[in-house]
C-alpha cells in the first residue's frame, strides 16, 4: 500500500510538475509576445470591461494578490488559444486579464514612493487606466494612492520644465502669468483626458512644442467646452511659447470670449510679438466689452495701450493714459479705504506716471509721483509688516527714488535709498532663503549700489558689491541650470566686474561664453545679442591688443 500510494504520489508530483512547467512556459512566451507587440498596460486591461473583473482587480491587495497571480498565469493559456485563432489581434485582450491580475499583484503589494523620474510612456498608460477606474468609482486606496503620486508627478515636471524654458519672474505681470500656468497645468492633469496627458508627459520630458501642439489638436477637435481648452492652451503657452499663445488667445476670442482677461494676455502677447497696433486694437476690444465697475481689469487694459504709446516714442498720451488710470484708482481706493489691494493698485499708477515723467527728462515731478508712492507701500508694510509682498514693494519704490537722485546727480543721497532697499531684501532673502526671486533682488540691489560706487570713483567697493552678487547669482545658476534667465544674470555680472577692473580678461571671456551658449541653444533673447557682440569685441580687444604680453 505504501508503495502504491508511494507511487501515485510521485505520478501526481509529476503531473502536477509537468503542468506546472508548461504554465511556466506557456506565460513565458505569453510575456514576450506582450512585451514585443508594442502592447500597452492600457491595451491589456480593455479586456476587464468584457469580462466584467475590474471590480476584482480594483481590489487586487496584498491579502489576495497570490489568486490573481494564479488566475492571471491560467488566462496565458487562454490568451494563446486566442493567439492561435486571430493571430496577435485578440490576444492583446486576452493577456490583458493575465497583466492585470499580475502587475496589480506587484504594484499594490507594497507602497510606491513618488518618483522623481519624468513620466515615462508605461507610467502615462497607468495613469489613464487609474483614470478610468476613478471615474467608476472603483479605485483601492493603494491605487488611489498611487494616482495621485502619478499626478503630482506629471503636474511637477511639467512644470519644472516649463519654468526653467520661462527664466525668471521679473515683473508682477509675469507672476500673474506663472500662477495662470501653474492653475492650467493643475487642471489639465484633473482632467486627464489622454491627450492631455500624453501632451503633459511631452512637456515634463523637455518637448514644449510637441506637448503644445497636441493641447491644441484636442482643443481644435472638441466638441464642447472648446474655450476653456483654448484657453488652457494659451495660459500654459503664455510663458514659454509667443506664438502659440496667441493663436490660442486668438482663438478663445474668436469664439466668443468676453473675458477681460482673455484681451489682457492677447495683447500683451501682440506686444511682446512688436505687434504693438494689433496690441492697442485687442486693448480697445477688451475696453469696449468690460463692465465699468470692474475697475482693476479696466486699468490693466488701458496700461496696455499706455505701454503701446511709451514704446512708439508717444509719451504725452502715454501720459494721459496712465493718469486716467490714476483717477480709476484714487476713486477705488476712496470707495474702499481699507482694502490694502487698492491702495497698491494706486501706487503701481503712481509708480507709471512717473517712469514717463523720467522718460521726458522731468526728474523733479517724477520723484514727487515716486515719493507719494513710497508713502503708500510704507503704510502698507507698516500695518503688515509679515507681508513679503509689501516689503518686497517698498524696496522697489527706494530703488525707482535711488534711480531718480542717480540721473539728478546726487549719488550721495541715491546710495542711502540703494542701502535701505537692499536692507529689505536681505531680509527676505534671510528670512527664505529658499526663495529664488528673493535672492535674485537681493543681487539687483547689490548691483545699483555697486553702480553708484563706480560713479563715485570707489572701484573697490564697487567689486565687492558686484563679487557679492555674482556669488548668489551663480548659486541660483548652479542650482537651476536650466533656467535661462539665471544664465543671462551671471553673463551681465561678470561684466560688470569686468568693466569696473575685475580681471576683465577673465570675466568677459566668462559672459562670452554664457551668452554663446545660450545663443547655440536657441535661448538668447533678441535685446541680447547685441550685448553678445559687445562682450566678444571687448574679449577680442584685450586677446589682440597690444597690450597682451601672454603670447
Amino acid at each position: 500500500m505504501s508503495n502504491g500510494a508511494d507511487q501515485n504520489g510521485k505520478a501526481g508530483g509529476w503531473r502536477r510538475g509537468r503542468i506546472a512547467a508548461v504554465v511556466g512556459v506557456l506565460g513565458l512566451g505569453g510575456w514576450l509576445i506582450w512585451s514585443q507587440t508594442d502592447l500597452s498596460l492600457a491595451d491589456f486591461c480593455t479586456l476587464l470591461t468584457y469580462v466584467g473583473h475590474k471590480d476584482q482587480v480594483a481590489a487586487c491587495t496584498a491579502s489576495n494578490g497570490g489568486f490573481y497571480l494564479g488566475a492571471g498565469l491560467l488566462l496565458v493559456l487562454i490568451g494563446l488559444g486566442w493567439l492561435v485563432l486571430t493571430k496577435y489581434k485578440a490576444a492583446s485582450e486576452g493577456f490583458a486579464l493575465m497583466a492585470s491580475h499580475i502587475l496589480g499583484f506587484v504594484k499594490y503589494s507594497t507602497p510606491e514612493e513618488p518618483s522623481p523620474a519624468p513620466i515615462a510612456a508605461d507610467r502615462e498608460s497607468d495613469l489613464k487606466f487609474l483614470k478610468e477606474l476613478a471615474d467608476e468609482g472603483s479605485l483601492s486606496p493603494e491605487q488611489a494612492e498611487h494616482f495621485q503620486q502619478l499626478k503630482s508627478a506629471l503636474a511637477d515636471q511639467a512644470l519644472t520644465r516649463l519654468r526653467a524654458e520661462a527664466g525668471p519672474s521679473e515683473s508682477e505681470a509675469d507672476a500673474q502669468a506663472d500662477t495662470a500656468m501653474t492653475e492650467a497645468v493643475e487642471e489639465a492633469v484633473e482632467q486627464g483626458s489622454d491627450a492631455q496627458i500624453e501632451a503633459l508627459r511631452f512637456i515634463g520630458a523637455g518637448d514644449i512644442p510637441s506637448g503644445l501642439d497636441r493641447l491644441a489638436a484636442a482643443a481644435e477637435t472638441a466638441t464642447t467646452n472648446a474655450v476653456a481648452l483654448w484657453r488652457q492652451v494659451g495660459e500654459i503657452a503664455y510663458p514659454v511659447d509667443t506664438r502659440r499663445a496667441r493663436n490660442a488667445y486668438e482663438r478663445v476670442i474668436a469664439l466668443g470670449s468676453v473675458d477681460p482677461r482673455d484681451y489682457i494676455y492677447l495683447s500683451r502677447l501682440h506686444r511682446r510679438a512688436g505687434d504693438l497696433l494689433r496690441s492697442s486694437e485687442v486693448a480697445e476690444a477688451g475696453l469696449a466689452g468690460t463692465d465699468t465697475s470692474n475697475s482693476r481689469e479696466l486699468s490693466i487694459l488701458h496700461n496696455e495701450i499706455a505701454e503701446n504709446l511709451v514704446d512708439q516714442g508717444n509719451l504725452a498720451e502715454a501720459l494721459d493714459r496712465f493718469e486716467l488710470i490714476h483717477e480709476i484708482m484714487a476713486e477705488r481706493a476712496t470707495v474702499e479705504p481699507n482694502d490694502s489691494r487698492r491702495r497698491r493698485d494706486l501706487s503701481i499708477s503712481l509708480d507709471r506716471i512717473g517712469d514717463v515723467l523720467v522718460a521726458k527728462g522731468d526728474l523733479d515731478a517724477a520723484l514727487k509721483r515716486f515719493q507719494e508712492s513710497l508713502e503708500i507701500r510704507e503704510v502698507l508694510a507698516r500695518n503688515d509688516p509679515g507681508n513679503a509682498g509689501w516689503r518686497r514693494d517698498l524696496s522697489v519704490s527706494l530703488n525707482k527714488i535711488g534711480d531718480v537722485l542717480v540721473a539728478k546727480g546726487d549719488l550721495d543721497a541715491a546710495l542711502k535709498r540703494f542701502q535701505e532697499s537692499l536692507e529689505i531684501r536681505e531680509a527676505l532673502a534671510r528670512d527664505d532663503p529658499g526663495n529664488a526671486g528673493w535672492r535674485r533682488d537681493l543681487s539687483v540691489s547689490l548691483d545699483r549700489i555697486g553702480n553708484v560706487l563706480v560713479a563715485k570713483g570707489d572701484l573697490d567697493g564697487a567689486l565687492k558689491r558686484f563679487q557679492e552678487s555674482l556669488e548668489i547669482r551663480e548659486a541660483l545658476a548652479r542650482d537651476d541650470p536650466g533656467n535661462a534667465g539665471w544664465r543671462r544674470d551671471l553673463a551681465f555680472n561678470h561684466a560688470k566686474i569686468a568693466l569696473a577692473g575685475g580681471d576683465p580678461r577673465a570675466h568677459w571671456g566668462e559672459a562670452v561664453a554664457i551668452l554663446e551658449a545660450l545663443a547655440a541653444e536657441g535661448r538668447l533673447a533678441p535685446r541680447d545679442h547685441g550685448s553678445l557682440e559687445t562682450a566678444r569685441a571687448r574679449l577680442a580687444a584685450l586677446v589682440d591688443g597690444p597690450g597682451d604680453n601672454d603670447g
